[in-house]
Protein backbone atom coordinates (compact mmCIF):
# COMPACT_ATOMS: atom_id res chain seq x y z
CA UNK A 1 0.00 0.00 0.00
CA UNK A 2 2.61 2.28 0.70
CA UNK A 3 4.00 2.06 -2.70
CA UNK A 4 0.40 1.98 -4.61
CA UNK A 5 0.07 5.84 -2.49
CA UNK A 6 3.86 7.04 -2.91
CA UNK A 7 4.23 6.15 -6.45
CA UNK A 8 0.86 6.48 -8.01
CA UNK A 9 -1.55 8.34 -5.63
CA UNK A 10 -0.14 11.23 -4.75
CA UNK A 11 1.69 11.92 -8.09
CA UNK A 12 -1.37 11.61 -9.85
CA UNK A 13 -3.19 13.89 -7.34
CA UNK A 14 -0.68 16.75 -6.99
CA UNK A 15 -1.02 16.89 -10.84
CA UNK A 16 -4.52 16.49 -10.96
CA UNK A 17 -4.55 19.62 -8.46
CA UNK A 18 -1.92 21.71 -10.09
CA UNK A 19 -3.29 21.45 -13.92
CA UNK A 20 -7.21 20.99 -13.51
CA UNK A 21 -9.84 23.49 -11.63
CA UNK A 22 -10.83 20.21 -9.34
CA UNK A 23 -9.72 19.31 -6.10
CA UNK A 24 -9.15 15.52 -5.47
CA UNK A 25 -8.50 14.29 -1.74
CA UNK A 26 -8.61 10.60 -0.64
CA UNK A 27 -8.49 9.15 2.59
CA UNK A 28 -8.25 5.53 3.62
CA UNK A 29 -10.66 3.04 5.11
CA UNK A 30 -9.35 -0.24 6.95
CA UNK A 31 -10.48 -3.47 8.50
CA UNK A 32 -8.21 -4.16 10.95
CA UNK A 33 -5.23 -3.32 10.00
CA UNK A 34 -5.49 -3.66 6.44
CA UNK A 35 -6.32 -1.12 3.96
CA UNK A 36 -9.79 -2.06 2.04
CA UNK A 37 -11.01 0.88 0.53
CA UNK A 38 -9.92 4.40 -1.03
CA UNK A 39 -12.68 7.14 -0.42
CA UNK A 40 -11.98 9.96 -2.76
CA UNK A 41 -13.50 13.37 -2.54
CA UNK A 42 -13.71 15.02 -5.85
CA UNK A 43 -14.72 19.13 -5.82
CA UNK A 44 -14.98 22.02 -8.11
CA UNK A 45 -11.77 24.86 -7.30
CA UNK A 46 -13.10 27.86 -5.87
CA UNK A 47 -13.23 30.37 -8.58
CA UNK A 48 -11.09 33.26 -8.17
CA UNK A 49 -12.51 35.84 -9.92
CA UNK A 50 -10.32 39.17 -11.22
CA UNK A 51 -11.72 42.38 -10.42
CA UNK A 52 -11.06 45.20 -12.91
CA UNK A 53 -11.77 47.86 -9.97
CA UNK A 54 -13.83 50.29 -12.09
CA UNK A 55 -17.09 52.17 -11.32
CA UNK A 56 -20.24 50.69 -13.25
CA UNK A 57 -21.80 53.01 -15.92
CA UNK A 58 -25.49 54.07 -15.26
CA UNK A 59 -26.62 52.28 -18.28
CA UNK A 60 -24.95 49.42 -16.67
CA UNK A 61 -26.65 49.75 -13.10
CA UNK A 62 -29.67 50.24 -15.32
CA UNK A 63 -29.57 46.56 -17.45
CA UNK A 64 -28.56 44.75 -14.23
CA UNK A 65 -30.58 46.89 -11.43
CA UNK A 66 -33.44 44.45 -9.58
CA UNK A 67 -36.73 45.75 -9.90
CA UNK A 68 -37.75 47.86 -7.28
CA UNK A 69 -34.42 48.71 -6.55
CA UNK A 70 -32.93 52.35 -5.71
CA UNK A 71 -30.03 53.71 -7.63
CA UNK A 72 -28.03 53.96 -5.00
CA UNK A 73 -28.65 50.60 -3.49
CA UNK A 74 -28.12 48.85 -7.23
CA UNK A 75 -24.99 51.16 -7.52
CA UNK A 76 -23.93 49.82 -3.99
CA UNK A 77 -24.41 46.19 -4.56
CA UNK A 78 -22.84 46.37 -8.19
CA UNK A 79 -19.91 47.97 -7.16
CA UNK A 80 -19.19 44.91 -4.28
CA UNK A 81 -18.80 42.41 -7.52
CA UNK A 82 -16.52 43.01 -10.16
CA UNK A 83 -17.42 44.26 -13.71
CA UNK A 84 -16.68 40.95 -15.99
CA UNK A 85 -19.34 38.77 -14.38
Amino acid sequence: MDNLKRRVLEPALAQINEHSDIRVTYTQRKTGRTVTHLIFAIKPEPMQVKSKGGKHSDADIEKRARPGESWEAARARLNQIPMDI
